[in-house]
């Protein structure tokens, strides 16, 4: 840091941690009148995983690869302990009913569930529900997921309908940590691009209109719906009234490798 004070980009840095990107308006190189370049840049996405059994490392690893922000949390510290992940990812041990008070989710930009506890993942799911996130992806067959919606209730269920990956990860074939990992973080690539995805998400999730109501993401239809504040009751209303069912109802999702996380 210039013992001067001098920070050319510290206003860019203070866009993007508020922000999904920052511009700059940079003056043209011949001096002349012609307008400024335009420059829009973009902070990496945010990724936090929720589990660190044996499928985690690799996965781990493809975020660390891929230039994204990673965060594991497991609520079993020997898991922690083994996990051997990329020096870049943030670690921490908490219990799954807490992670809403211990980690600051409005910072993320997607969360993986794939603790193999249905207890723990039925805990995150719920705290996910009352997030922002747009991607809330979870490991396991579909059989697993309509039990955990059916624990969580239908109230919770239409909070996470729209933004539920389960299973989750792209259709690309393979079985095995590794395989998983991949098509975890194909699906994550795929929404961190994609033009109805991550940009998109960022700019609806979590901002308060002139109404004081909550601007809701509603991934089925790539549009933005407003909602009330109360959890779970206006999303529910709004989309019984519009003829569709909560993800407890129907069945949306392929197969995929994700299926195979299991219990402990």
């Amino acid at each position: 840091e210039p013992t001067n004070g001098y920070k050319p980009l510290a206003a860019v840095v203070d866009q993007l941690d508020g922000s999904a990107c920052a511009e700059l308006a940079l003056p043209a190189s011949d001096g002349g009148n012609d307008a400024p370049v335009q420059i829009r840049l973009f902070r990496p996405a945010s990724i936090l995983v929720l589990g660190a059994g044996p499928d985690a490392p690799p996965l781990l690893q493809m975020i660390d690869a891929l230039g994204w922000a990673g965060t594991v949390n497991d609520h079993r510290q020997h898991f922690i302990d083994t996990l051997g992940q990329p020096e870049s990812i943030i670690v921490q041990c908490s219990p799954a009913e807490d992670i809403a008070r211990h980690t600051n989710l409005a910072q993320f930009d997607a969360a993986v569930v794939m603790s193999h506890s249905l207890e723990a993942d039925r805990k995150y799911l719920e705290a996910l529900a009352r997030s922002d996130l747009g991607f809330i992806g979870l490991l396991g067959p579909l059989h697993r997921r309509k039990r955990l919606l059916d624990d969580l209730g239908e109230e919770t269920a239409c909070l996470l309908d729209g933004r539920l990956r389960a299973p989750v990860g792209k259709r690309i074939g393979g079985r095995g940590p590794a395989a998983i990992a991949l098509e975890i973080a194909a699906e994550l690539q795929e929404y961190v691009c994609s033009p109805i995805g991550l940009i998109e998400a960022r700019q609806v999730f979590g901002c308060i209109d002139v109404n004081g109501r909550r601007r809701k993401f509603d991934g089925d239809h790539a549009v933005a719906m407003l909602v009330q504040e109360v959890p779970g009751t206006a999303v529910a209303a709004e989309r019984r009234q519009r003829g569709e069912m909560c993800p407890t109802e129907k069945d949306r999702w392929p197969q995929s490798a994700g299926e195979c996380g299991g219990d402990d």
